[in-house]
């Protein structure tokens, strides 16, 4: 959906009104269960107030999930848009619980299965969450409840510091690993602060050194 303002409701201050009157038609025929709210660069210029029409659209629809999700390129040296972006789709995380479980942060891409952190975590009894791998909303919030945030992309360091303030979820940082002893030692605060074995990071070596064998062979 696409809203068409004129310079003079812009100008005049009108975006927030014309979003409170436009959103309810879209509910109306879509019965959506999210609605992103995309605000352009014009709006930053003119000083739109989003909690104007946030704040009532999420009173008047609780079972919704609105998304304050804004394209303003302009803002990159204080909030890149793909930071904001990870921001906003952690905002619907819940925490009503706690369940074995680990969420990996910051990449769009979900991790290998045979990762060799994941094949350990997945040995030791946790689930590995990925928001790639929600299909629903409520699997989607339920990441909530994981036990520890992993990041692996420093454009998601706003939304695991978010989540652990919101939540109160703890997140290990495997950003910028330069050697194997630096692995090894983030893989072993992983599993202390889950309370499960250390990896046989030698044997990982190994399997990892024959991989790339057998690939040079092919």
């Amino acid at each position: 959906h696409c809203l068409d303002l004129s310079m003079q409701e812009l100008t005049l201050g009108l975006t927030e009104e014309k979003i409170l009157e436009a959103v309810p038609k879209v509910l109306e025929k879509s019965k959506a269960k999210a609605l992103f709210i995309f605000t352009a660069c014009v709006d930053t210029f003119i000083g739109s107030d989003h909690e104007i029409f946030l704040a009532p659209l999420r009173e008047q629809y609780p079972d919704v999930l609105f998304i304050d999700a804004r394209m303003d390129p302009i803002n990159r040296a204080t909030m890149p848009p793909i930071v904001r972006m990870h921001i906003s789709l952690s905002e619907n995380f819940k925490k009503t619980g706690e369940e074995k479980a680990v969420n990996i942060l910051g990449s769009f891409i979900a991790p290998d299965e045979d990762q060799e952190l994941v094949r350990h975590l997945k040995k030791h009894g946790f689930e590995v969450r990925h928001m790639q791998n929600m299909k629903t909303l409520a699997e989607h919030s339920l990441m909530g409840n994981s036990m520890l945030n992993l990041l692996v992309c420093p454009v998601g360091m706003a939304a695991v510091k978010a989540l652990q303030e919101r939540l109160g979820q703890p997140f290990v940082n495997l950003c910028g690993l330069k050697n194997i002893e630096e692995l090894t030692a983030v893989y072993d605060d992983i599993c202390d602060r889950l309370g499960i074995p250390h990896m046989d990071m030698e044997a990982e070596q190994k399997e990892a050194q024959l991989r790339i064998g057998n690939a040079a062979d092919k």
